[in-house]
């Protein structure tokens, strides 16, 4: 039966071909036979021709061939009134495109959504053809259809390039049409033309279609005479030249490319003398971009001459403009920042035109933020670092021209870019940051109080201590800050005491050990007595019963020890209080572990026994606590509207990972609940600032045609540390783990798999930890792959493609979750690769039950991390293992992940300087983890490093790394570099 079902699907498909070339043929035959009789006297063959062809049509939408014809209604209507001038025939051949389009609607199911898609994409044809035939009837209706036309016009975002390529063609091929059965045409008919083929070029530009860009040009220079068809011309033409001469990828040879784009200017340059002053300024706005697209070109770096010439047209048009408070005028503000930025990036700068420019730089992005500009808001980062000079001293010029510029500028334009302000706080450029933060915290506490706190911990001179009071104080001034102290407070206690004391690496032991090795006596006794007060001190427990029976276990021998207020610890030496610390440690880890104790507490607990302030929390009057991760920078926020918390659920749930974290229901004045990871005895920057990064990937994605349109992106949520020992996850709903849906194919399949699986898990648990790179190493390479792939053969490959499987309740549905899966897959491996994230485990990779689409999360490892701190180094990229790639069968890798990759890999190159931006935090602020100890593996031991400006020079190598994968140096190379690192 699937024999005799498939051929028969073959020989429909080939009749539908021959069919179609034959209507193709025909049509171009009789298009060369017209162009004949227009050159020569016709012998009437021409119309016996036509005239024979389609009564045969006629005969055949009445006869056997119905259904196949019907598929081709539109081009046989197209066709009769293009060649036949039937108007009749190609009203009944629009009528049956119509209802064939309607019946192909109605087999459709509601999952098929890219079928639907290419349905709707061709209404726009037979409507435009319809209203064609309805001018010819009443020629009064021309001016205002021709007027919908010039405003219709297909998608950028879900409509392909054939679709643009159809409508263009046939409205050509109507307005000849109209315009041979009723005469001239109005202007507005020119105007559309012109305003929709820069439309087209525009379109075709975005999708890379060069050549067909600029034949639309050509089309559109005799129509420039038209004022509203230059201004488009203006924009698209530039655009255009740079494509194609502009970029370095396409080959082109750098002196050709240079003395086209040279053209292009004069062409604009001569255009800015006419024309109003808005024509006028983006005028000058496109040749500035072209002669930035110029400056690149050269073999011999960055061309100095050439981006001044961008500079100076780049003013002209914020002179020319006469309104310049527009988002066109905040694209020319962001443009001149960037170029004089290149122009310091050279080099061949210096003196006072250096500071002239760096006074620009400054101006421009902050204008740009006070006219609306959102993407001047990562360029700002960029500006707090020109503040200061080689010698580290604060550059007066450049610090008025901020102030006074910023403002002017509103204050949550400055919410983005609050990391690398917090980050440049602890330096001299502090003061200068300072009253941007007082204003936030002014107008917007909640988006400032938990980076603040956080960043604050850090805090250490006198005058980072005093300028962070001042802004403490504006803090304070809010109702909703002591509700937001008091819930970070209660939140640490949702984590063990056990952790929170930690280890010789972690907890209030790593940092009082910390500062004792700086010989920061002072500040040790400090952090000792906040630490005894959390833990230790029994009348500070807040009516939480874990906390105080275990201060009243525990604090006696802690107080034999330290002290109460750490009067002991000022006669102790570092190593002593180690020994001392890790007694203590040891006792703490034998009654976590105990029958009863912590280490055995499963599921849920009541939450009170952690937090009964949580517990019984109702918001006083006047007082409101809101839901973290409402300010985006994205927009102007409403804090009256947010989302306020009301309440939080009865339990806790008790994750099993190794530091148990808590899942807290919170219930929201919006009616609903929602769940968050409270995950103790961690710095969650790392997390918060992946997902910074992952976001930036999304937008730059969401810009680029060909990602847009495959609706390529990266799952993001919402991540909050509030200090360098706790912090919030959004809990994502209906997600499961890869090692979950592993085991359930598992369970799907047949015994003896299982039992395979088990036996192999067991042997696993067997191996201890290091054991596994020791034996690896002493054995021949033929030896351990030989294991290796008996231990692959022991699983079955198809174990995950099983679970997908049982997810779909349709096979449009699991088509959908393929293509999702692997869309997702790809687009994070690449994201994933360029940051150098690792630790891929199938613990760390969630699937979304309902979309298919992969769920990163744990960051624990990145930068390369992995390579370096892994007892066995994680040499892969990314993770793409069998089970993974028998998802994708029947098509297979190549054609669902590799071109997706590629498309997300380009565009991520070729904004490379937005992503390093975003990463510069990294290297002002460095995580806890960073701070405390630069990592190496020296016998398998991290070595503490109390050296900041080394552990600054640590992270600009890992911010190296990124560069040169975003400049795309060899993998290869990049992975012996990090293995130098790690030898």
């Amino acid at each position: 039966f699937l024999y005799v079902y498939s051929i028969t699907i073959i020989m429909t498909f080939s009749c539908l071909s021959i069919f179609f070339f034959s209507v193709c043929y025909v049509f171009f035959f009789f298009q060369a036979e017209d162009g004949i009789r227009d050159a020569q006297e016709s012998r009437g063959l021409g119309d016996v021709y036509k005239r024979q062809f389609f009564n045969f049509m006629n005969e055949q939408i009445d006869g056997t061939h119905r259904d196949l014809l019907l598929q081709y209604s539109f081009e046989l209507a197209a066709m009769s009134l293009m060649r036949q001038d039937n108007v009749e025939a190609a009203r009944s051949g629009l009528l049956h495109a119509s209802r064939h389009l309607q019946q192909k609607w109605a087999q459709l199911p509601q999952s098929a959504i890219s079928q639907r898609r290419q349905i709707i994409s061709k209404l726009q044809r037979s409507t435009e053809l319809a209203e064609c035939l309805e001018m010819i009837a009443t020629p009064e209706r021309v001016p205002t259809l021709l007027k919908a036309w010039g405003v219709r016009l297909p998608s950028s975002t879900l409509d392909s390039s054939e679709v643009w390529d159809d409508v263009k063609h046939f409205r050509l091929a109507w307005l000849d049409k109209l315009s041979s059965r009723l005469g001239p045409l109005p202007d507005s008919a020119h105007t559309m033309t012109g305003k929709m083929l820069c439309a087209f070029a525009n379109d075709d530009r975005k999708q890379g279609n060069v050549e067909v860009a600029r034949n639309c040009i050509t089309l559109t220079q005799p129509l420039r005479h038209i004022p509203a068809v230059n201004a488009d011309f203006i924009k698209v033409f530039a655009k255009v030249e740079i494509l194609t001469w502009g970029n370095s990828e396409r080959g082109s040879d750098p002196a050709t490319a240079i003395q086209h784009l040279e053209k292009a200017v004069k062409t604009l340059t001569d255009s800015a003398g006419s024309g109003s002053s808005g024509e006028c300024s983006e005028c000058w706005r496109r040749a500035g971009d072209v002669w930035r697209a110029c400056a690149t070109l050269s073999d011999q770096g960055v061309d100095l001459v050439r981006l001044e010439s961008a500079q100076q047209c780049y003013q002209q048009a914020v002179d020319a403009s006469d309104d310049p408070r527009t988002s066109t005028m905040a694209k020319v503000q962001l443009r001149l920042a960037e170029v004089c930025r290149l122009m310091l990036e050279s080099g061949q700068v210096g003196g006072a035109p250096q500071l002239a420019l760096k006074q620009l730089v400054t101006q421009s992005v902050l204008r740009a933020m006070a006219y609306g500009s959102v993407a001047a808001t990562e360029h700002f980062a960029g500006v707090i670092e020109l503040l200061l000079d080689e010698r580290g001293d604060i550059l007066q010029e450049v610090a008025r021209t901020l102030t006074g510029c910023a403002a002017t500028t509103p204050s949550w334009m400055f919410i983005r870019a609050l990391p690398q302000m917090l980050a440049q706080f602890k330096c001299r450029s502090g003061e200068v940051v300072q009253p941007l933060l007082e204003r936030i915290a002014n107008e917007y506490p909640a988006a400032l109080y938990y980076p603040f706190r956080i960043s604050s911990e850090e805090f250490r001179g006198p005058a980072e201590r005093a300028r962070a009071e001042q802004v403490t104080q504006e803090l304070n001034k809010s109702s909703s800050s002591r509700l937001m102290a008091l819930w970070c407070e209660n939140l640490e206690r949702l984590t063990f005491p056990f952790h929170r004391w930690g280890k010789s690496k972690e907890g209030w032991f790593a940092q009082i050990y910390d500062l004792m090795g700086q010989h920061q006596m002072k500040e040790a006794i400090v952090v000792y007595q906040r630490a005894f007060a959390d833990l230790f001190d029994v009348t500070k427990s807040q009516g939480s019963s874990l906390h105080m029976k275990f201060a009243e276990k525990h604090a006696p021998a802690v107080i034999s020890f330290f002290g109460r207020r750490g009067e002991k610890l000022s006669k102790m030496k570092q190593s002593e209080f180690l020994k001392k610390a890790n007694a203590v440690s040891k006792a703490l880890k034998e009654d976590y572990d105990a029958k009863g104790g912590h280490g055995q507490m499963r599921d849920e607990q009541p939450l009170s026994y952690f937090s009964s302030w949580m517990a019984s929390f109702t918001p006083a009057d006047g007082e409101h606590l809101e839901v973290p991760g409402q300010y985006t920078g994205l927009s102007m926020p409403r804090p009256e509207n947010h989302i306020k918390v009301r309440g939080f659920g009865a339990q806790v749930g008790i994750m099993s990972s190794l530091r148990r974290p808590k899942r807290l229901t919170v219930y929201t004045s919006a009616e609903t609940e929602c769940n968050w990871l409270v995950k103790g005895g961690e710095d969650l920057r790392l997390d918060q600032r992946v997902e910074m990064y992952y976001d930036s990937v999304n937008r730059l994605l969401a810009r680029d045609v060909a990602c847009r349109q495959q609706g390529l992106r990266i799952h993001t949520y919402t991540v909050v540390a509030m200090s360098t020992a706790v912090g919030i996850i959004e809990w994502v709903q209906g997600t499961k783990p890869f090692q979950s849906m592993i085991n359930q194919g598992i369970a799907l399949s047949a015994g003896g798999d299982a039992r395979e699986h088990k036996k192999l898990l067991q042997a696993q648990d067997k191996i201890k930890r290091g054991m596994y790179a020791a034996k690896t190493h002493e054995k021949e390479r033929s030896l351990v792959v030989k294991n290796l792939q008996r231990c692959q053969e022991l699983i079955h490959p198809q174990l995950m493609r099983r679970s997908l499987l049982q997810m779909a309740t349709s096979p449009e549905g699991q088509i959908m979750l393929r293509a999702n899966f692997a869309r997702s897959l790809a687009t994070l491996s690449i994201a994933s690769y360029i940051l150098g994230i690792g630790d891929r485990h199938m613990e760390n990779l969630m699937l979304d039950l309902h979309t298919g689409s992969v769920i990163p999360i744990d960051f624990g490892h990145a930068f390369g991390s992995a390579i370096q701190c892994l007892a066995q180094p994680e040499l892969m990229p990314f993770r793409l293992s069998a089970q993974m790639c028998e998802c994708f069968s029947p098509l297979g890798v190549e054609k669902m992940v590799q071109d997706v990759m590629v498309h997300v890999l380009r565009v991520m190159r070729r904004m490379r300087s937005r992503l390093l931006t975003v990463l510069d935090v990294f290297v002002k602020e460095p995580v806890v983890e960073w701070s405390r100890r630069k990592t190496t593996l020296l016998g398998g031991q991290e070595q503490i490093s109390d050296n900041i400006p080394e552990v600054q020079q640590y992270a600009l190598s890992k911010i190296a790394i990124v560069r040169q994968k975003l400049e795309g140096a060899h993998p290869a190379k990049i992975m012996c570099l990090e293995l130098d690192d790690w030898v």
